[in-house]
């Protein structure tokens, strides 16, 4: 094994959302239930999860199937701005509400 390889691999162990090892590939958590929102919405801690992994703090996250906005939820949990895109204009409409009382869901609400 080279060492260039072994760096590699070390840096795919890492987990950058808490420095701690990959949590792997399949994750444990409660489904989302909001069956009245959106057909696909998904649990905000898999939102969460994705975030804090993949975004520094003050970031921007961009969602290109926006939804019910659960994504950017996170974002704003997280301290990110957030843009959704979505081709389904109700959609949009609603994640605007949602995020709008994103208090409700214990995020701050920030400028």
């Amino acid at each position: 094994m080279s060492d260039k390889h072994a760096v590699q691999h070390r840096r795919r162990t890492d987990n950058p959302a808490d420095g701690l090892k990959n949590p792997g590939d399949v994750w444990d958590m409660a489904v989302a239930n909001s069956t009245n929102i959106h057909f696909a919405t998904f649990p905000l801690e898999l939102a969460r999860r994705c975030v804090t992994a993949g975004a520094p703090e003050d970031g921007h996250v961009l969602d290109p199937f926006n939804g019910s906005g659960t994504t950017g939820l996170a974002a704003f949990e997280h301290g990110c701005r957030y843009t959704g895109i979505d081709l389904n204009e109700d959609y949009l409409e609603l994640s605007k509400r949602r995020l709008a009382q994103r208090s409700l869901f214990g995020i701050e609400a920030t400028a």
